[in-house]
């Protein structure tokens, strides 16, 4: 690793994120403590262990199995999501991790997923988040892709999701505000003050690039759908120009298209009664 883990250093910025269109700061205390954590390249679990599973399947053929993440996923989480929207291939994280801006031999990958980790590590700790996994069982539990999922309050207490703003070497903080700014903007114009809070929302959705178009991504797509569905509430996301076939076929339609650093990108919901037009 080129890029020192101790270099990962948070920022409070006192707002909660908005969508992350990849689908997509705690208390200084915490923060310290994980990387505190991060500097022993490990993350443990501030949280139970216990992992549920969910044994649904893709298809016959498929052994993949969903479960809740914890912390000691964390790092695979990362990876993941380093692969599946890597500056060479993404516009967003290469508008954000511009090769300008990286340390002296250390690729853009490699502080980006640093990057991701700090703020996963965050989200796990998050009583509003459920990220959840898929494992591919044939590949002795290899995570082949995940969803985290934004969830509405069951009470005042968790009404507020911690703030996950991390500062890090190679990001390019104007650019991830100017996003940040445009999203928050536009879930006002839609929701008012209250937001996405009363909404199930995936803020991100990722699939191993080695295991795509395995139907992964839809059964994870599928678990908050049906959690949403049995709360009688919506859901909602910002959608990739790659993703908005799969939501549309299952119901999502289109708020409005966004453009972010040029890319067009597609607000979208899906009613808890679905036949109910916008």
């Amino acid at each position: 690793m080129c890029l020192d883990t101790t270099q990962a250093i948070a920022r409070q910025k006192g707002k909660r994120d908005f969508p992350n269109p990849m689908t997509s700061v705690d208390p200084p205390s915490l923060w310290w403590g994980l990387i505190g954590v991060l500097c022993q390249n490990k993350v443990k679990s501030c949280r139970s262990a216990t992992s549920i599973s969910y044994f649904q399947t893709a298809s016959p053929a498929m052994t993949v199995h969903l479960r809740t993440a914890t912390e000691a996923d964390a790092e695979a989480i990362a990876t993941l999501a380093a692969d599946a929207f890597h500056p060479d291939t993404d516009t967003i994280s290469r508008r954000l991790f511009p090769q300008h801006l990286q340390p002296a031999n250390c690729p853009a990958g490699d502080t980006l997923r640093l990057w991701r980790l700090a703020r996963k590590s965050i989200k796990l700790t998050d009583k509003r988040i459920n990220m959840m996994i898929a494992v591919d069982d044939d590949l002795r539990g290899q995570i082949v892709g995940f969803a985290l999922w934004e969830v509405p309050s069951q009470n005042a207490s968790d009404s507020e999701l911690l703030p996950s703003a991390v500062s890090s070497p190679g990001l390019d903080e104007r650019a991830f505000d100017e996003m940040q700014s445009l999203l928050s903007n536009h879930v006002r114009k839609h929701f008012g003050d209250e937001g996405t809070n009363n909404m199930w929302h995936l803020d991100y959705l990722a699939v191993d690039p080695k295991h795509q178009r395995r139907g992964i991504g839809k059964l994870l797509l599928n678990w908050g759908m049906e959690k949403a569905k049995h709360d009688g509430r919506d859901c909602y996301l910002v959608a990739t120009p790659a993703g908005k076939p799969l939501y549309e076929s299952v119901g999502f339609r289109t708020l409005q298209e966004l453009s972010i650093f040029d890319v067009p990108h597609y607000s979208m919901i899906l009613k808890s009664d679905h036949d109910e037009k916008l």
